[in-house]
């Protein structure tokens, strides 16, 4: 259980969800966010801090900003704002003029009031959408949350909220890895979306597991079905889980957290309706994002007790091979041999250094 669960316990005192809409393209995107939440998010990009313990970094988790290996990039300081001017009559004629322009509009709004009645009619069916589909993302969320404790996954509504936290500050990371220019922050980057990507393969495979423990049948659609042929049926079933899994592999980090508490913003209106096709697929995938991030925060955590260990295997190997690549590029003549040096550079800190540290990982993991 993480370190952080006691704050996402107080978050469900009282109402379980509050709502947020959010107007993207012209489209609300209604999201359901904790019920002690304050305040709207200031838009800065969050970075995922990176100092001992994964569970001490989601509790600490507060601007300013850190970088992925906890060096400190900047404060947002709050300076005291000086005393305002008195301006004498100058503020009594602005709110005398004010009061005018005030009582001309009402005069002027007065024949509207029928086209207002109709705009208030449209924003009132506009709400009643709103809260079918929170109160139907609430439904999902509890079919997750029940899952969880089907398949004994040790997590709790408190540990999904958590994990939610902590897959998005991960979103918020990778979504600033493209402006670095640094390469040593680029193979930060490098290693954090690596051990992101294998945390979902890794809790693909639980969930299939699960299935099979629990004999569940994956979901499909009834169209899919020919009662007439259930061999066509199993293959069809497969055929449809093997895209599933690929569909989720390929969701950014910023889905798999709003899956983890059964939020589809995509779903602007409505969901579907209960114990559908659909329904029942996404609660899977919400299962499934939920042990992801659970994943995920362990393979930080052996990252970060043992950082020091696995980079000095990785300098013993990787060192000479670098140093040998950079003196070809320095005697390099021609755009084709630079080209080729800079692409093997880039497959070393963007897949053979993350795989090689993934290993390391994954072996203690396995080990304890």
């Amino acid at each position: 259980m993480l370190k952080g669960e006691k704050q996402m316990g107080d978050k469900e005192e009282g109402s379980s969800f509050n709502r947020r809409i959010t107007m993207v393209n012209n489209r609300p995107h209604i999201y359901i966010v904790s019920s002690s939440d304050k305040g709207e998010p200031s838009g800065e990009p969050a970075r995922l801090k990176m100092g001992r313990g994964a569970a001490d970094s989601l509790k600490e988790q507060t601007p300013p900003a850190v970088s992925f290996f906890g060096h400190h990039i900047g404060k947002l300081l709050a300076s005291d704002k000086p005393e305002a001017e008195e301006f004498g009559p100058v503020d009594k004629e602005l709110e005398s003029s004010l009061e005018a322009v005030r009582r001309k509009l009402q005069m002027i709004r007065a024949p509207y009031a029928y086209g207002e009645s109709r705009i208030s009619q449209e924003e009132m069916k506009h709400q009643r959408f709103i809260e079918q589909r929170n109160r139907a993302q609430e439904a999902l969320f509890e079919d997750i949350i029940r899952r969880h404790g089907e398949f004994v996954t040790g997590l709790g509504s408190e540990n999904l909220w958590s994990l939610h936290d902590l897959m998005v500050m991960e979103a918020n990371h990778e979504a600033v890895c493209s402006q670095e220019e640094s390469v040593h922050e680029l193979v930060e980057c490098n290693l954090l979306t690596f051990l992101r990507r294998k945390a979902s393969e890794q809790a693909w495979q639980r969930l299939e597991g699960f299935l099979i423990q629990f004999q569940i049948p994956f979901p499909m659609s009834s169209s899919m079905e020919d009662p007439a042929e259930p061999l066509r049926n199993e293959k069809v079933r497969e055929e449809r889980k093997k895209s599933a899994q690929n569909e989720f592999l390929k969701m950014p980090a910023q889905q798999l957290a709003e899956l983890i508490l059964g939020n589809v913003p995509n779903w602007v209106y409505s969901y579907p309706q209960k114990d559908a096709y659909l329904w029942q697929l996404t609660v899977l995938q919400g299962v499934t994002a939920g042990l992801a991030a659970n994943l995920l925060m362990k393979y930080l955590s052996i990252w970060e007790e043992h950082s020091t260990e696995i980079l000095d295997r990785i300098q013993q190997e990787f060192m000479g091979r670098i140093n040998e690549i950079r003196q070809r590029g320095e005697s390099a003549t021609d755009l084709p041999e630079v080209l080729s040096v800079s692409k093997e550079l880039q497959r070393i800190s963007g897949e053979e250094i993350p795989n090689r540290i993934w290993k390391h990982i994954f072996s203690t993991l396995d080990a304890s």
